[in-house]
Order: structure tokens, then sequence, then C-alpha cells
């Protein structure tokens, strides 16, 4: 609640901005999907790492909120002997995951050619070694070639500039990040010496999130005099974000009421009441919580 006195209207003068304490209502809006790619062929280089290592997709545009999920599409893979790949996401707040890890087999010795990997924690699927056949194109689990916690021939950690290791293979480590904004890197390498590839068609980031936006709230209060006597008939104006101008009158009691008012953004208040005059007469408030309380205190005659 704000109470206007003469000392306080002094000092904000005639548009005064206050700083406004609340508690935010809030509520989760539908989960969206937000695609984001780097279609630049990414050689991965006989026993060594990536010539663009990490490869960068800049996230922007994504509203406050919550990650609930991330997937990541490597399109166009191809590799002699794809066992010796490991994958490595870090996001920009530093959360990081295996997307694999020394865990496919090349099948034979043909290694594999265009296949188009989905890694999503939702996957039914693990990446295995499978000694019998090449890894088909499809939706996958991360995973790193592991059964003792170390992945098997990359160890714990991948290359500098990588992220000291050890990482998870679990996607789920960048849900309820509050912004995914920023610079996620993706390490690639090749750890052992025969065979090389390539990831031609790039890799896409798709982030899921929910985002959260401020419910509406009411904007409620009372005019009065100097001495406490409720002033009916005072009319009151709030203008909006969106430039219209909304009007109400003080009833019997002195109070007046706006309802569903967007709440955390700035609003211009405005009172008149005949004879009466108010120091300041127009204010800037930025409602937070529900109902927000502004009351309006004539000036003494």
């Amino acid at each position: 609640m704000k109470n206007k006195n003469k000392a306080f209207a002094a000092i904000a003068a005639a548009i005064g901005l206050f700083i406004l304490t609340g508690i935010f209502a809030v509520q989760a809006s539908a989960q969206e999907k937000y695609p984001f790619s780097n279609s630049s062929e990414l050689e991965i280089y006989d026993n060594s790492v990536a010539p663009s290592y990490p490869s960068e997709i800049t996230v922007s545009g994504v509203p406050a909120g919550s990650v609930v999920r991330v997937v990541v599409k490597l399109n166009n893979l191809s590799h002699d002997y794809p066992d010796d790949i490991g994958m490595l996401l870090v996001s920009p707040t530093g959360q990081k995951s295996w997307l694999f890890a020394d865990c496919m087999s090349s099948g034979g010795g043909d290694g594999i050619q265009n296949v188009n990997l989905i890694i999503d924690e939702n996957a039914l699927t693990d990446i295995w070694d499978n000694p019998n056949t090449d890894i088909p194109s499809g939706s996958y689990k991360p995973y790193k070639g592991s059964t003792d916690g170390i992945s098997q021939e990359h160890g714990d950690s991948m290359p500098f500039p990588a992220p000291v290791g050890a990482y998870p293979d679990d996607l789920s480590v960048f849900n309820g990040t509050n912004s995914p904004n920023g610079v996620w890197k993706l390490y690639v390498d090749d750890n052992s010496k025969g065979g090389s590839g390539t990831l031609a068609g790039g890799w896409t980031l798709e982030i899921y999130h929910v985002s959260v936006t401020s419910a509406p709230v009411t904007v409620q209060g009372t005019v009065k005099t100097a001495t406490g006597t409720p002033i009916a008939g005072a009319i009151v104006k709030l203008l909006g974000p969106d430039g219209n101008p909304r009007y109400t009158t003080s009833g019997s009691f002195g109070f007046y009421s706006f309802a569903n008012v967007v709440s955390g953004s700035q609003h211009i208040i405005q009172v008149t009441a005949g004879r009466h005059v108010f120091t300041p007469s127009i204010d800037a408030i930025t409602p937070n919580n529900d109902p927000f309380t502004y009351d309006w205190t004539a000036d003494p005659e």
C-alpha cells in the first residue's frame, strides 16, 4: 500500500516514480519449442578435436521462465569409426552433458554415412555398441560408453578448452534454467587413430520452455480529504502500456477499483475531484501484488 503525505509528495513531484515492492502473482504459459541451428559443416579430424572446437549456437529471445527439455539434432553425421567420437554440450550457465562418447560400433568396419541422430532424454533407446549393425538414424538417449562412471576412452573430460569433467550423460541437467539465452557450445573430438568424419548438416538445438507471465491484478484505493472524509464522484484515470485509458468514479465511501490490470508493467494513474487539489494528482505505478492499493489524499484546504 502507498499512503501519500505532503513530505512524500514534495520528494516525488508531479509524476513521481516510486519503487514498489510486492508479491508477484505468476502463471505458467503452455510449453513452447525454440529451435536454433548452426548449419555449418563440422569436420571430425582423425585423433583430434574438430576445427571448430567448440561449435556454437547463440540462443536469444527466449522469455523468462523455465527450461523443461533440451533436444540436440545431429544432421548428416558420417564417420569411418564412430566409436571414436565424443560430443559434449555446454550451456551458457555452465551445465554440461555428454551427448555420447565411445559407444557406437562401426558395424563391421563400414562406418556410418549421413545418419541423422536426435539426442533426447525422452527417447526410448540408448546409443549402444552393436557389433552387428551400424547405428541407424533415429532418436536416442544421451550415453557414454562406460561401466564405471568414466567414459572408456575419453576419460572423464574432453580436451581443453572444454570444461573439466566428469560429465553426466543426462540432458535433464539443463532443465530448470531460468534463461537459456546465450552461447551454447558443442565440443566434438575423435580420440583414436584411424578414421575421420563430418557433421555435414551441422546441428540443431531445440529448447522446450515454459514462460512465466504476470497474472492480472486489481488496482484499487480510496479518495479522501486531508481530514479523512471520503470524496465521492472523483474521476480516476488509469493509462496502461497499451495506450488505452480507463476511467472509474469513486463511490460514496471514496472507493475506486480497476479490475484485470496487467501487472509488472508501468501505468500512469491520475485523479480529479472538483475543487479538491492533489499533490501530485498524477503518478507512475507498477502494480505487482493483488490487489494493488493506491490511496489519494487531497491537499488541506
